[in-house]
């Protein structure tokens, strides 16, 4: 009667080693198919990766260019996730600024995009995001490509004079401390946007970088020989002197 008790015994111990095999199994097919976004979150500092992600943003439509703001991501993944906070303009009449928020997916090298609500605050939106039911099956490759650091500085420049007509409230809002001291109000920098438009070039001569902490700090020479400085926190997060 024992013998037949521990047979009975040893058959459930086995059905049930089975049985969790096959749950585990089960398990990492669905978190293939349903990926959940890891609970690291950092922001993104890499330039190159930064401008990848901003380009194939702006690939999607042709009519306007993506500016990219903020970008949040979980790094050491096999699948990548890209939470960008920016906004866009109007590729051929420089019309105003439309905010947009994009998570862009990379998984083999591939990637897709999802459209994202307006956001406050991009980093808590990542953290507590769920990749549920996202499809990231594309034919799209996510190629990194190297950007050189005077394209970026004149990137900045350009931004800014284009900003000054066009959004002028955010265009002020990216002074550097010396020179609010010259505009200490937005109105009087707004009364003065054509003479600073004008004032300076967004081709750039010449530059030299320093360093303190995390931050850099660009002393820039620009075509026309005017001084611009440009203090970077992280890839497209700046502010402007001159």
């Amino acid at each position: 009667m024992n013998r037949k008790k521990n047979i009975v015994i040893l058959v459930i111990i086995s059905l049930l080693i089975i049985l969790g095999i096959i749950a585990v199994i089960f398990g990492r097919d669905a978190g293939e198919d349903n990926p959940k976004i890891e609970s690291t979150i950092e922001r993104l500092k890499n330039s190159d990766e930064f401008y990848t992600v901003q380009r194939v943003i702006s690939n999607e439509n042709h009519d306007v260019i993506f500016h990219a703001e903020e970008v949040y991501y979980n790094p050491n993944s096999k699948v990548t996730y890209y939470f960008t906070k920016g906004y866009e303009t109007d590729r051929f009449e420089g019309s105003e600024t439309n905010s947009k928020n994009c998570l862009v997916i990379v998984k083999d090298d591939y990637y897709g995009i999802v459209q994202l609500p307006q956001i406050d605050n991009m980093e808590e939106y990542a953290k507590n995001y769920k990749l549920e039911n996202v499809n990231i099956n594309s034919n799209k490759k996510f190629e990194v490509e190297k950007i050189s650091e005077k394209s970026i500085l004149s990137g900045y420049v350009a931004e800014f004079k284009n900003l000054s007509i066009i959004d002028s409230k955010k265009a002020y809002n990216m002074l550097g401390e010396s020179t609010l001291k010259k505009y200490s109000t937005y109105e009087s920098f707004k009364n003065n946007i054509n003479s600073i438009y004008t004032s300076f070039s967004s081709v750039v001569f010449g530059y030299s970088v320093s360093y303190e902490g995390d931050y850099k700090y660009y002393k820039i020479k620009d075509s026309l020989q005017r001084d611009i400085e440009i203090i970077e926190y992280y890839p497209n997060d700046y502010k402007i002197n001159f």
